[in-house]
């Protein structure tokens, strides 16, 4: 069998759905966790223009944040915090396990390459930085003040 590795930037998201959903196969199988909920919130004007969002999914008991933004002209106004606070609400009623009272920053969040992400379960492995340093795991632990 002759494999090749092929840079594909533009990807179709078919593509992207097949590695995603053999990635899903592989965990349940390993884990017997099948539960999945995709989690993906928005704040509208009243054009129904999209102005911030929060990406993620609930798997595992576990809330993992992919993307939060929110537009320039509406950050420092609490709309990050009530993303944030309406997704912890979701994986709550979904079973997630509770935040680490010890992880005081940015309401238990931590900031890893200008991005909010949290670890409310303890056992997710995240990766950021540079490019030098994107390789590089950055364990989940309590950060404090």
């Amino acid at each position: 069998m002759n494999i090749r590795l092929v840079i594909e930037p533009h990807a179709s998201e078919a593509l992207k759905e097949f590695v995603r959903e053999g990635l899903a196969l592989y965990n349940v199988a390993a884990t017997g966790a099948a539960e999945y909920y995709p989690v993906c919130l928005f704040l509208r004007n009243e054009h129904q223009e999209v102005l911030g969002g929060l990406l993620g999914h609930i798997w595992a008991q576990c809330l993992h944040i992919a993307i939060l933004w929110v537009a320039p002209i509406l950050r420092h106004q609490g709309h990050g915090t009530a993303l944030l606070q309406a997704a912890e609400q979701l994986g709550s009623r979904a079973g997630v396990c509770a935040r680490d009272p010890g992880d005081v920053q940015f309401s238990g969040y931590r900031i890893l390459c200008e991005a909010w992400v949290r670890d409310l379960c303890g056992v997710t492995r995240l990766s950021a930085g540079s490019s030098k340093a994107f390789s590089q795991e950055v364990a989940p632990r309590a950060v404090s003040s």
